[in-house]
């Protein structure tokens, strides 16, 4: 039997986030430092799980930094929230994707089409405040 292609209700404001991304990012204090990559959202588990694995490669001034990952996201019934890895919250809310554990946030707005999403991500301070990290824009691709 084959996997839904939705998501159950508890997780089904991510289902804008079904598929695969390509990842463009760049940073307004360094011009020659940039990110790209991909990400992919799987629907698993009858709908009870969207999977998520991703790449992103930072490269600045000849250097290359790769980091790959995976999580499953689900609905944690005792918070009451989207959880991914055991540290992601994840929200979609009238149109704005927030990813953020206590560390760091993204924060992306999707357009109608449903197929860019485009935002930042922040890096949180010692005293608790958002600061910039970089600029980054997802599109859809299947």
């Amino acid at each position: 039997m084959e996997e839904p292609l939705e998501l159950c209700q508890e997780l089904s404001e991510l289902n804008p986030m079904v598929g695969r991304w390509t990842i463009k990012g760049s940073f307004k204090d360094n011009p020659n430092k940039h990110v790209e990559g991909w990400e992919t959202y799987t629907v698993k588990k009858k709908g009870s799980v969207l999977f998520c694995d991703f790449e992103t490669i930072t490269l600045s001034s000849g250097d290359k930094d790769v980091y790959k990952n995976a999580m499953n996201i689900a609905y944690d019934k005792g918070e009451a929230k989207i959880v991914g890895g055991d540290e992601w919250i994840f929200s979609l809310r009238k149109g704005i994707l927030i990813i953020e554990n206590r560390n760091m946030r993204f924060k992306g707005k999707i357009n109608k089409s449903k197929y860019i999403i485009s935002g930042k991500w922040e890096v949180q301070d010692k005293i608790g405040n958002w600061n910039y990290w970089y600029d980054v824009v997802l599109t859809k691709i299947l």
